[in-house]
């Protein structure tokens, strides 16, 4: 009698482990399956959608993220990378050279679950760094510390930024790379690119 009770015990607590897996492995498919038809939508957004704005239209919407940012301490640039005429808005945060980054947004109106059509569109570490915009329509990432300099090269395509390239230097105490246009960055306070 007493092991016909631990047998039904046993059978009883394996069948509910055998239920709740299978109801976490249902609702796993579940969630694997919604967040895949939400990223089969984000990615297949063509960046032929792309609408036009005006210039003075988009730094509008712009200048609307820089003030309602919930950066700490930033600075911002805006300039068209990649020559489709549509400029793209960069800013840099952190508190110290250990804490820089860079985040790139662009604007396309296929984006309707953005904020305003902006999105981000690719992001990375910003300490001991300033970026370029080259003539080929491409964004040079140049980082220099302790005579170790490192160029990434970076393109915005169909609304993502793609690294093309990386290659470090030991310069010592040569120069370090330049690039076509510095990219100037104001403070996120300085609101005067906007006028």
């Amino acid at each position: 009698m007493k092991n016909k009770k631990i047998v039904c015990g046993l059978v009883g607590f394996f069948i509910g482990v055998i239920i709740t897996t299978l109801i976490f492995s249902i609702i796993i498919v579940f969630i694997t399956k919604s967040d895949n038809k939400k990223l089969s939508c984000i990615t297949s957004k063509s960046y032929s959608q792309k609408v036009s704005i005006s210039k003075n239209n988009l730094l509008d919407v712009y200048k609307e993220i820089i003030n309602e940012t919930t950066y700490n301490s930033f600075s911002y640039g805006v300039i068209d990378i990649n020559d489709d005429g549509v400029d793209e808005l960069i800013i840099k945060s952190g508190d110290n050279e250990a804490d820089y980054n860079y985040y790139i947004y662009t604007y396309d109106e296929a984006y309707e679950d953005s904020y305003n059509h902006v999105v981000l569109v690719g992001e990375f570490s910003g300490g001991h760094s300033v970026l370029y915009k080259m003539n080929d329509g491409t964004l040079m990432h140049l980082r220099g510390h302790m005579g170790v300099e490192t160029v990434t090269i970076y393109s915005l395509e169909n609304d993502w930024l793609v690294r093309k390239s990386v290659v470090s230097n030991n310069i010592g105490n040569g120069n370090y790379t330049k690039g076509d246009k510095k990219i100037e960055l104001v403070s996120g306070t300085d609101l005067s690119m906007f006028e």
